[in-house]
């Protein structure tokens, strides 16, 4: 192998490898069904027709990254969230070295939080959550918020407004 091929045979090595993990794991399922209400359509066909087309995982996970702008101070950080339906809800917080900074554990009776940089740590319940944000909010709502659900169904026994 001579001096000028070393730089083609890694940029190759690298075009492949990145072609290669730029893949998903599973293929996403698409609905060819709008949920558009239909002439003399009642307001219980329509929320069914909107449970029926929402997004149903046992398992999700994702991952974010977040600037935010507070008084002319710029942080970066990121999340990772995992979620298993209907049971628990994790989410990691570190900045962009990667250390963690935070850790939230929620529960459909619990919010649990760990504060790594002041070496703390809170268990709370969703009315101290609601009392303090001066919401009405559930692991139910927060869930369907992160799964994209937005209908808010009766399943969900939530009062006719969300604020208090």
């Amino acid at each position: 192998m001579t001096k000028h091929q070393l730089p083609l045979l890694v940029g190759m090595m690298f075009l492949i490898l990145t072609f290669h993990s730029c893949k998903s794991r599973q293929k996403a399922v698409t609905s060819p069904t709008t949920i558009v209400p239909m002439e003399n359509e009642s307001v219980e066909e329509l929320m069914n027709r909107l449970d029926s087309s929402a997004f149903k995982a046992e398992w999700i996970s994702g991952k974010a990254s977040v600037k935010t702008n507070q008084d002319g101070n710029e942080t970066s950080f990121n999340i990772t969230l995992r979620a298993k339906k209907d049971s628990v809800i994790w989410i990691s917080i570190s900045p962009l070295l990667g250390i963690e900074v935070a850790r939230v554990m929620i529960t459909p009776d619990s919010v649990m939080m760990l504060d790594r940089l002041h070496n703390q740590y809170q268990v709370n319940t969703f009315e101290a959550i609601n009392k303090l944000l001066q919401l009405k909010v559930n692991f139910e709502i927060v869930q369907s918020l992160l799964y994209g659900n937005f209908s808010l169904t009766r399943k969900m026994k939530i009062d006719s407004t969300l604020f208090t």
